[in-house]
């Protein structure tokens, strides 16, 4: 076993480790905005594609409501990328709310 087959185990380790610090920053923050607001959440990481996995996760739960944020994408980079809103619209279980954002300058 030479050297270079180590490294891209090692790599894939430091990435995956660097993600779950981003994530648990991320989730501590909005842990404490929810709160502040007296909010009662419960959260849950799950790895995939998003639009699926927001739906399957709804569903399990069952979630009587999904609220979502949608980025301000115009049509084009809408057709290239999808629309996770859309998709969960359209194939979630419960109602689904979309929060528009403010739409960004070009």
């Amino acid at each position: 076993m030479s050297a270079g087959d180590l490294a891209v185990p090692a790599f894939t380790a430091a990435i995956e480790a660097h993600q779950k610090r981003i994530t648990d920053a991320v989730i501590k923050h909005a842990l404490e905005i929810c709160s502040q607001h007296k909010a009662n959440v419960k959260t849950q990481v799950v790895i995939g594609d998003p639009k699926e996995k927001i739906c399957e996760v709804a569903d399990n739960l069952p979630a009587d409501l999904l609220v979502m944020g949608s980025h301000a994408f115009g049509p084009i980079k809408r057709m290239l990328l999808g629309s996770v809103s859309n998709y969960c619209a359209n194939h979630a279980q419960c109602p689904v709310i979309v929060v528009k954002g403010k739409e960004m300058p070009s």
